[in-house]
């Protein structure tokens, strides 16, 4: 009876190592190799480096549709209403930088 019990709990034993072996394996291809190199003719790269750019354009996309838009960050840069600061520190930026030029 106990042999019964000791095999069939190697069942959620192997499974379980199966699964997690197989989930490796897939996230390390998902990644990796990160250069592309060729095998009969085929040509091998993990998913994300091959995708690096659409991914990115996307992403970007995303970001801009759902998060921060330049519509979004332009009002409220404008509400702060910087731009006493943004003049004082330009006068003191061209002061520092031309100052002797301008003087000539």
């Amino acid at each position: 009876m106990l042999d019964f019990w000791l095999k069939l709990s190697w069942i959620p034993i192997v499974t379980a190592l199966i699964g997690w072996g197989t989930n490796w394996v897939a996230i390390r291809m998902l990644f990796e190799p990160k250069k592309p190199f060729s095998i009969f003719g085929l040509n091998i790269q993990g998913l994300v480096p091959k995708r690096q750019r659409e991914l990115a354009s996307k992403t970007a996309e995303v970001v801009d549709r759902e998060i921060l838009s330049q519509h979004t960050i332009r009002e409220n840069i404008l509400k702060l209403n910087l731009e006493p600061y943004l003049e004082d520190f330009a006068h003191k930026l061209v002061k520092e930088r031309l100052g002797t030029r301008l003087q000539a």
